[in-house]
């Protein structure tokens, strides 16, 4: 099931999901691995 991200700046991109993946595998894929990002939902910060 392909998942869209949006990136500030950036725009949008989409990566497949598969089964077991965690928000830091998505962001693998992406190129975009850091301890610095923040996962918001709903402008809520959900993890670090």
């Amino acid at each position: 099931m392909p998942v869209r991200v949006r990136i500030l700046g950036d725009g949008e991109k989409t990566v497949e999901y598969r089964p077991g993946m965690k928000v830091s595998d998505v962001l693998r894929e992406l190129g975009l691995l850091s301890g610095e990002y923040v996962v918001a939902r709903g402008g809520r910060v959900v993890a670090e």
